[in-house]
């Protein structure tokens, strides 16, 4: 007994004195003595010649590359999904099949609700950040910490958890330091509150029938707010996967629409009176709302579940001063960047691999916009059952990054070349000048439509008389059928991707 209590106080001591060198470690020692969760994996390095089988390094991504006119870590801001990457236990969209078990815990998660094991899945992150060589993560508020049994033992949990993130981001700082490297601290792109995971809000958080759940969650959001100060996110995100209604016949939408902005025009009070400059994003989404693990039912509807009814919630309550749109991948990243509100790009929902070529047109709208700084672009990998190795999980966000990285240099090279915005001015050549002009700038009338269409008749007119002196028995050509070509320039952005993909070949 006494062999065995001197060894408990020996692994007592030098369990101590570890911790007393992490808390004050030079950086070499902190590099050390971080958990190594990821240890088979090495640090993804840009290496274009790499051959086929060489998954675990960039052919396209070199963030300090330059191109039009800043760095690729620039233009992409390229942002880890602390959910998808590190609480995903291998459930399926529609629920578990009979008698197939998820994925076995990774090392970080042991499926406990304690905050040991959150603390642990927060390395992991920063550890995998540094693998990947990005600086950005996104989470929300209840990834960091669990939800605890009063508001202030929950509080007490996500301080807990933002100390930790700033320890470790002060480790990584140290070692930057220490290797002469001149790249910032990782830290969240966003952070959002979780207002759709807990029970309260099956009904909604800002457009709940209950005011003591608006309650809640404005006490959320604050809490999440000052934690996003204090890690210097970039932004603060809200998800409205829970404010819509399954029914019209027991809603008052108009209420509801009112109550979900007024938690919206709070969230952008508070934050001007915390000073926090981080901007504020509203994700859309394609998907509507309904439970995770149940079919998504098509009669519930969400407030703001499109960049089109987003932008118009926002700019009916006046919030759209306040905030921009995170996006999906599509339609709705062009839309939202017509409106010009687009903030975030959300590669999170679609299935892997991602699709270059609409990942290269969604670059193309980043780069006529000029960017979507201080958002960046999410990427949330949604693993299969089958991928058991760290090293898939990691590989899975290689590629995608891989992919946006290719997508821009697709992207660069068809904006400098200027074909596409050659084909633009041609096409809509006739809003240039005269009645075009007129009505582009809300100076024509209906009236002047109508002075404008009989014109236009008779020179169609007259050009048909010609037609049929000159060539007797063809059709009559109408002057409003010009093509749009759209087969063509679909092939011809294929063509910049394949130059791309060829000259990484060189």
């Amino acid at each position: 007994m006494s062999k065995l209590s001197s060894q408990q106080q020996q692994l007592a001591a030098a369990v101590a004195a570890k911790r007393q060198r992490v808390a004050t470690s030079a950086p070499s020692s902190a590099k050390a003595d971080v958990s190594e969760y990821f240890s088979g994996v090495p640090r993804i390095e840009y290496r274009p010649d790499a051959g086929p089988e060489e998954a675990l390094c960039y052919r396209y991504y070199n963030p300090g590359e330059r191109c039009h006119g800043r760095t690729m870590e620039e233009w992409l801001r390229p942002a880890l999904s602390f959910g998808h990457a590190l609480r995903s236990a291998g459930s399926e969209a529609y629920g578990q099949p009979p008698g197939v078990q998820q994925r076995p815990q990774r090392p970080w998660d042991d499926g406990t609700n304690s905050l040991d094991n959150y603390h642990r899945r927060i390395r992991a992150a920063f550890e995998l950040c540094n693998k990947l060589g990005i600086r950005l993560w996104a989470a929300w508020d209840r990834d960091l910490a669990p939800e605890g049994d009063s508001l202030e033992e929950t509080q007490r949990n996500l301080d807990e958890s933002v100390d930790l993130c700033l320890e470790l981001q002060q480790q990584q700082q140290q070692q930057q330091r220490a290797h002469g490297a001149a790249a910032g601290p990782i830290k969240p792109l966003w952070l959002g509150a979780d207002l759709h995971s807990h029970p309260r809000y099956c009904q909604g958080a800002g457009t709940a029938p209950d005011a003591g759940v608006l309650a809640v969650a404005g006490t959320q959001v604050r809490r999440a707010l000052q934690a996003a100060q204090r890690l210097s996110a970039e932004c603060f995100l809200f998800w409205g996967g829970r404010d819509g209604y399954a029914s019209p016949l027991n809603t008052d939408p108009a209420r509801e629409l009112r109550g979900y902005a007024r938690l919206l025009r709070m969230t952008a009070e508070h934050r001007d009176r915390l000073g926090y400059r981080g901007q504020l994003l509203l994700e859309t989404t394609h998907l509507p709302c309904g439970a995770q693990g149940q079919a998504a039912r098509p009669s519930v509807r969400r407030y703001d579940d499109c960049a089109a009814s987003a932008v118009g919630l926002l700019r009916q309550f006046g919030l759209d001063r306040h905030f921009k749109l995170s996006t999906p991948p599509g339609h709705q990243v062009v839309v939202s960047s017509a409106y010009g509100m687009l903030g975030c790009l959300n590669a999170t929902a679609h299935d892997f691999p991602p699709d270059v070529r609409e990942a290269t047109v969604v670059m193309k709208s980043v780069l006529e916009q000029g960017g979507v700084q201080p958002g960046g672009l999410l990427i949330g990998v949604p693993m299969r059952r089958e991928a058991l190795d760290a090293r898939d999980l990691v590989g899975a966000y290689v590629a995608v990054i891989d992919c946006y990285a290719k997508a821009l240099r697709a992207a660069v090279k068809l904006v400098a070349d200027g074909a596409f915005s050659r084909n633009l001015q041609q096409r809509y050549l006739s809003f240039h000048s005269g009645f075009g002009a007129r009505l582009s700038s809300g100076e024509a009338t209906l009236e002047d439509c109508e002075e404008h269409a009989r014109k236009l008749q008779q020179q169609q007119q007259q050009l048909q008389q010609q037609q049929q002196q000159q060539q007797p028995g063809e059709g009559q050509l109408d002057w409003c059928l010009v093509s749009g070509r759209p087969e063509h320039w679909e092939a011809v952005c294929g063509r910049y991707i394949d130059a791309v993909a060829d000259s990484s070949r060189e």
